[in-house]
Order: structure tokens, then C-alpha cells, then sequence
């Protein structure tokens, strides 16, 4: 009986030194990105995507998520807009650090839980096709968390690639939704 338990010690701390090197030796980098066609210029798109306030029309990291309070900062649009949203403990911060209403706006986003801190880049671009504008949204980051970062970083895409596809099917929404009331001639059935 008492082999059988050293064996099974062993066997865990062998699992658990492998789980280890394979944490410290994993890349801690991740970078994500979706795109989606929208019918509509880059004026329009830039109109909802480089304004926080326009945000909660389609942002998954809105008021519409379960639980989450938003606060937009003093200027919500232009370099140094800011925008948090908070859901329990956990915070996202974001501030917008380049905006170009042909190109895009690029932001970093910060995910506070406790006392840390990680730091992302986000981008969403625009370039113009032949009838609309194909909308990219791309998140960079490292995972500098001892370990358990490479982990993470691999799961980055799988996590977060999901939200920026409901966000941009959503942004799209928004902006037929602003085309339908804006056109005179539509009218309700």
C-alpha cells in the first residue's frame, strides 16, 4: 500500500513539474483578430467605433454584459478618451490613444482584478471595399503572469475572439438600426 502511495506521489509531481516547464517555457504574446463587412463608409463605422458613449450601441464590453456598470470619462471620443467597465471585482479600462476617422482607432485596454494589472493593445480598422468598409478588431498582448501566462496567452483568442465577433455583428446592427431611421422613405409594416 505505501509503494502504491509513493507512486502516486510521484506520478503528481512529475505532472506537476511538467505543467511548470511547460508554463515558463510557453509564449506569453497573444494576438487575436476578426473582421466583418459592413455596408457603409468609415465615417459611419467611426461614428459608433471611435466614441466610447456609442460603444454601449454595440461594444461587448458594455452595460448590456451581465452585471457590468460603465463609466465613460470626461471626453468619451478623440486621444485620451477613456471609458471603464466594471463587473465585481474585475475592471476594464480603456483609452483611446490614436483615432482616424478613414483608418481607425487604436486604444489600450487595461484588465484590473485585484491588484493587477495587465495591459493590452486593441485596433479597429477600417479599409474601404467596393460597396462598404471591412471593420478589423485585433487585441495584442503579453501575459507576464509567472507560469500560468503562456497559459493563458494560448487561450486569449478562444476567450476573447467570440466577444469581437458578437461586437462586430453588433456594430453592424447599430449601424443598419441608425440607416433605418434615418431614411424618410422607410416605413413600419
Amino acid at each position: 500500500m505505501r509503494i502504491i502511495a509513493i507512486v502516486l506521489i510521484l506520478i503528481v509531481l512529475l505532472f506537476a513539474a511538467v505543467f511548470v516547464v511547460i508554463g515558463l517555457m510557453s509564449d506569453k504574446d497573444y494576438a487575436f483578430e476578426r473582421s466583418l463587412f459592413v455596408p457603409a463608409p468609415p465615417a459611419e463605422v467611426h461614428a459608433l467605433a471611435g466614441d466610447f458613449a456609442r460603444w454601449m450601441d454595440w461594444s461587448p464590453f458594455n452595460a448590456k454584459a451581465p452585471g457590468a456598470v460603465v463609466t465613460l470619462g470626461k471626453t468619451t471620443s478623440g486621444v485620451g478618451a477613456t471609458q471603464s467597465s466594471a463587473n465585481g471585482d474585475d475592471v476594464l479600462e480603456f483609452e483611446i490613444l490614436k483615432t482616424d476617422p478613414a483608418r481607425g482607432v487604436e486604444y489600450e485596454m487595461v484588465f484590473v482584478s485585484g491588484d493587477r494589472r495587465t495591459p493590452c493593445h486593441g485596433v479597429i480598422s477600417y479599409e474601404v471595399v467596393d460597396g462598404g468598409t471591412i471593420v478589423t478588431w485585433a487585441m495584442d498582448g503579453r501575459m507576464e503572469m509567472p507560469i500560468l501566462g503562456g497559459f493563458a496567452a494560448s487561450t486569449m483568442d478562444a476567450r476573447f475572439g467570440p466577444l469581437f465577433e458578437k461586437g462586430l455583428k453588433e456594430l453592424l446592427n447599430a449601424i443598419e438600426a441608425g440607416k433605418k431611421t434615418a431614411d424618410p422613405t422607410d416605413s413600419k409594416k
